[in-house]
């Protein structure tokens, strides 16, 4: 419990109170606890802040120089998942007059998902600024289409009411309960001005227990404006909430962070609410927030009918794809039907995806002839972005992880959630990639996947002994040919695979080895070269504690994907 030199962000095991105790009993010494300052002190010097202290606004971040990088890392990190019928680039479209960009994400970059990780920027490029300037003499006309989940504020205090008596006051009337049901007697009451409470391994007075408590907000909310409204909930662990003696929204059972969203229509009249919610160990959370919704499906339908082309930017807000939270894999629904209602509308339909992770499109992708992996691109992004889809640079980004199917194939479909404080490891080697192609899954996008404006050629594929020796096994020079074959500039990422047919114990059919990016003019061709050592072909022996290379046939394949496999041939070791 001691090897750790900083707990962050609160000292729940290793703080003061844990401490002192410690040293006094002896468990503990104050040596070990100058060794611990010592080495994080060291830290701070090495980087200079004690040297040179950072300086308001002396960042270099706006600069020019700077912001060059930005937007080549940008680019290079954009994947063209899919370009059925050519779709993309824009600019190669035949009289193209009219494009419809729709989606929050047009206007309100996403640049990064929420958390401690996150990096607010100076500025960002919107894409749709940068889809107009890049697009003249095209009208390009922008619709929400829909209001992004989690996209919310927490409800403002001027809109909560509540009766003492026949007098109507501000605020909720808050209770607290020293059990997970919201039963018996309260045993704290308060009034809340908003809902919008971290605790973290608190709670919201001594009076309540730390762990295991819960709480029920009462009272009235009233809408400004008539409209659509988006409720979110957020808490851990359980939320229920109820609007005028009705179900509104519900996540009570389980024991993860939760999020459930709904839309309503409201007047301006005040209308009773309920919010419950219990904490059931560890961090406490609860948040009640709204966003009147602007957009609709409608106008966003009607727009695309009207246009030439369609771009559609999906993904996940800051507050869903962040730290400390899961999401499923799935877009949100509204996402889901605003997509699929855009492309019956348009056959000529791209969207951009902006999250950090795989997401499930079997309910929509067969529909969107143009698929853009985005990422969370930075403050340039939307200035890559554009460039993109206009046809100004090249996707050459490939995909880091599978898109799956179907949930159920996924490696820890049947681990995940864990059931309490255990979570199984059953994946073993079979990690990813190394699962789907195990198990012959079909995966909508595999591993190392990205298409380009342009075509790649592989030829002349050789494997040969190399003169040098890595540890005690023999090495092997694997070489091969790439070409573009296409009329426009590329980059390929030419990848190799090694894999042993008769292993002597559980192995993935093919293990990435090797890479290489080539920028690649119309006609140029490159050769590329993957150098095998023994540990490449080595499985670790736990009986042996050590790795092993058996002898025998390994299969060395190379190509643009996991699944795309362009030439093969074969390596042999020999038992020495």
């Amino acid at each position: 419990k001691t090897a750790l030199d900083l707990e962050m962000p609160e000292g729940t095991f290793l703080g003061e109170a844990k401490l002192k105790p410690l040293l006094k009993s002896g468990q503990i010494t104050e040596t070990l606890i100058n060794e611990k300052v010592r080495r994080i002190l060291w830290v701070m010097f090495k980087s200079g802040m004690f040297d040179r202290p950072p300086q308001p606004n002396e960042s270099g971040v706006g600069r020019a120089e700077y912001r060059a990088v930005a937007l080549d890392m940008a680019r290079a990190s954009l994947v063209l998942m899919k370009n059925d019928r050519k779709v993309l680039p824009l600019q190669a479209a035949p009289n193209l007059k009219s494009v419809a960009v729709i989606g929050p994400g047009a206007v309100f970059p996403r640049l990064g998902g929420g958390g401690s990780g996150e990096v607010r920027p100076n500025s960002a490029v919107r894409p749709l600024d940068a889809i107009k300037s890049l697009l003249p003499g095209v009208a390009v006309e922008y619709k929400a289409g829909l209001s992004m989940e989690g996209d919310v504020e927490p409800i403002a205090a001027e809109a909560f009411t509540h009766k003492v008596g026949n007098v109507t006051k501000p605020g909720l009337k808050a209770e607290y309960f020293n059990n997970k049901d919201v039963q018996g007697a309260a045993v704290f009451q308060d009034v809340a001005a908003t809902v919008d409470y971290d605790w973290g391994n608190d709670s919201p007075s001594p009076k309540v227990t730390a762990d295991g408590f819960s709480a029920r907000y009462t009272g009235f909310v009233t809408a400004k404006t008539a409209g659509r409204y988006r409720f979110l909930g957020a808490a851990n662990n359980g939320f229920r909430m109820f609007i005028d003696g009705k179900p509104f929204l519900n996540a009570w059972a389980g024991e993860e962070f939760k999020k459930p969203t709904a839309e309503i229509d409201l007047d301006t009249k005040p209308h009773e609410i309920r919010l419950e919610f219990f904490e059931n160990k560890g961090q406490a959370r609860i948040l009640l927030g709204w966003a009147r919704v602007e957009g609709s499906l409608k106008n966003a339908v009607d727009v695309a009918k009207r246009s030439d082309a369609v771009v559609i930017f999906a993904g996940f807000s800051a507050f869903y794809e962040t730290e400390a939270s899961d999401h499923g894999l799935d877009l949100p629904q509204n996402q889901i039907d605003l997509i699929k209602a855009v492309a019956k509308a348009n056959k000529r339909t791209i969207v951009v995806l902006n999250t950090g992770s795989p997401v499930l499109m079997e309910a929509w992708v067969a529909g969107v002839p143009g698929l853009l992996q985005a990422w969370y691109p930075g403050q340039e992004g939307g200035t890559a972005i554009a460039e993109a889809l206009v046809g100004n640079t090249n996707p050459s980004g490939r995909l880091p992880f599978t898109f799956l199917k179907a949930w159920k194939d996924a490696p820890a479909f049947k681990t995940y959630p864990e059931v309490g404080n255990t979570a199984p490891y059953d994946e073993g080697v079979f990690v990813g990639y190394r699962h789907y192609d195990a198990k012959k899954l079909a995966v909508r996008f595999p591993f190392g996947h990205g298409l380009s404006y342009t075509k790649f050629k592989y030829t002349d594929l050789q494997i040969a002994p190399n003169q040098t020796t890595q540890g005690e096994a023999p090495a092997w020079e694997v070489s091969f040919a790439v070409t573009n074959t296409g009329k426009t500039a590329g980059a390929e990422v030419a990848q190799g695979y090694v894999g042993q047919p008769k292993s002597p114990v559980a192995r993935p059919p093919r293990v990435l080895r090797g890479f290489a990016k080539l920028p690649l003019a119309p006609g140029e061709s490159r050769r590329v070269s993957v150098k095998l050592s023994g540990r490449d072909l080595a499985y670790f022996d736990e009986g042996k504690d050590d790795w092993v290379v058996p002898p025998g046939a390994y299969k060395v394949e190379v190509g643009a994907s996991s699944r795309d496999l362009r030439l093969s041939g074969t390596l042999t070791h020999k038992a020495r």
